[in-house]
Parts: C-alpha cells; structure tokens; sequence
C-alpha cells in the first residue's frame, strides 16, 4: 500500500491522554521497531476547526504503511478506553491537501514546535516531556 499518513484522535478529548499512555507503552516496548505498525510522529492541535473537531482538539500524526492505521497497528493493545469514547482514524488526504496553505510553516521534522494561524505541531516526544514537566511543576506548586 505504502507509505501514508493520518491523524488519530479520541472523542471526548479529555480521554486525549490514554493516546499519549498507549503510545509510551507501545514505544517503551520496542513496538515502532516492527515492520507491523505505523508510528506516531507528532502531536497537531487545531487553532481553526477541521470539520467536527473543534479549536484546540488534539490529533496523533501516524506516518507508515496505510494498512497498519488501525487501533493495533498504531498502539498495539496498549489502549485501555472507556466505551463511551470513539477512537478517530483520518486519512491526512481527506483534510489536507499537497501544498496547501493549512500547512505552511509547519516542520514535521523537528523536534522543535512549529505553528501557522491553523494549527501547532509538537513533536510527540517533546510534547510528552513537557506535559510531564507542566504536571509536576504544578504538583510542586501545589505542595507549596
């Protein structure tokens, strides 16, 4: 099939962390070493709404083999979701398309962010870093 990306969200958006766990579990056990999954790339959240999804919805960037976008394929059983939530599966070609504007600006090669009056991209690693650095300085101030 070759090389495809998409973007994968879950719906509501508070569950957006149960990716972030599945993808560091999935990572920590040598699961994007495979040639069966699709690995996540970066974090994208929205400035402008895509469709149903609205400002500040956050997607998974997954680039690979289109026939390994699915649930296993991305995070291989690590997901543990509650049954209300819906996981979301896009085809980057049903949004974006080649040179288009909604991308300008946007490096999905660094692990610096990069951002346009669309969206900001994170590299996944770095977002996690940070989100974990957020958590515990507020836990630190917390105490105080």
């Amino acid at each position: 099939m070759g090389y495809q990306e998409s973007l994968v969200t879950i719906t509501p958006q508070k569950q957006f962390n149960l990716l972030l766990e599945a993808y560091k579990a999935a990572k920590t056990d040598g699961f994007y070493e495979t040639l069966v999954s699709t690995q996540p790339m970066s974090v994208v959240v929205l400035k402008e709404p895509i469709g149903n999804f609205s400002v500040g919805s956050k997607f998974i960037w997954v680039c690979g083999d289109r026939c390994f976008h699915s649930e296993n394929g991305i995070l291989n059983k690590h997901i543990s979701r509650p049954l209300f939530s819906k996981l979301h599966i896009i085809p980057v070609e049903n949004i974006y398309f080649i040179n288009d504007e909604r991308l300008d600006g946007i490096n999905f090669n660094s692990e610096i962010p990069s951002e346009n009056k669309y969206l900001k991209r994170y590299n996944i690693d770095e977002y996690i870093k940070e989100k974990i650095k957020n958590i515990k300085r507020e836990q630190s101030e917390h105490i105080r």
